[in-house]
């Protein structure tokens, strides 16, 4: 898996969608940072009617855009 600085796992309301989200968590603890921004691991759906987690996502690429002095474009 590439190290990402954001990781997104879609279809939450699946099976096993917990399961990837723990999975990841604990793939990303054993690499050792880049830097001080810690990954974050978040789940949704986006594919549907009432997407959900994109709040979350939006949030999470500015906060990380912020604390890594990226410009945004």
């Amino acid at each position: 898996m590439e190290i990402g600085d954001i990781y997104f796992v879609n279809k939450a309301d699946l099976d096993g969608a917990d399961r990837t989200v723990m999975e990841v968590e604990k793939s990303l603890a054993l690499t050792p940072r880049r830097n001080s921004w810690q990954p974050r691991v978040l789940k949704g759906q986006m594919g549907s009617k009432t997407p959900q987690g994109s709040h979350e996502l939006y949030e999470a690429i500015e906060l990380h855009v912020k604390e890594m002095g990226l410009t945004p474009r």
